[in-house]
């Protein structure tokens, strides 16, 4: 009888499924993708993985904190629209450069979620598992 999880080049093995039926390096992967979105819908959809459940977590406790510290600094961007063009070039020059590190670490986060791998990030990993622990039922965890 063929196996019926799907190939992983990462390791090797075969993949284990979801309780949504997606192979675990994929839904780990996709609850990056639409930032604290996806990372939610995940949360909320997938009962008995927990490495996904981990990383739906972190996805939200990751990019919502970021995502309303733009959306602040974005205001004081348009605060400082009527100053001089110095101030305007070196407002939207921290802007430009907070934009790329999180677009790095979305790409890094995404990257180590399809190989499976549990992202140390120093206060989020820990509120994460603790997270995932108190939400998932005893009878879901296998």
């Amino acid at each position: 009888m063929p196996d019926d999880k799907p190939f992983t080049p990462v390791t090797g093995d075969r993949m284990p499924k979801t309780g949504l039926g997606l192979p675990q390096d994929i839904a780990c992967a996709a609850c990056y993708a639409l930032t604290w979105l996806s990372g939610f819908g995940f949360f909320l959809l997938e009962r008995r993985d927990p490495l996904v459940r981990f990383h739906a977590a972190l996805s939200v406790l990751f990019f919502v904190p970021i995502q309303l510290f733009l959306l602040g600094f974005y205001a004081i961007l348009a605060l400082a629209a009527p100053t001089t063009v110095w101030v305007k070039f070196v407002v939207w020059t921290i802007y430009g450069l907070l934009l790329t590190a999180v677009v790095v670490l979305w790409v890094l986060l995404l990257v180590r979620a399809y190989r499976c791998w549990k992202p140390e990030i120093p206060v989020l990993s820990r509120l994460a598992d603790r997270l995932v622990e108190i939400t998932t039922p005893e009878e879901e965890i296998k």
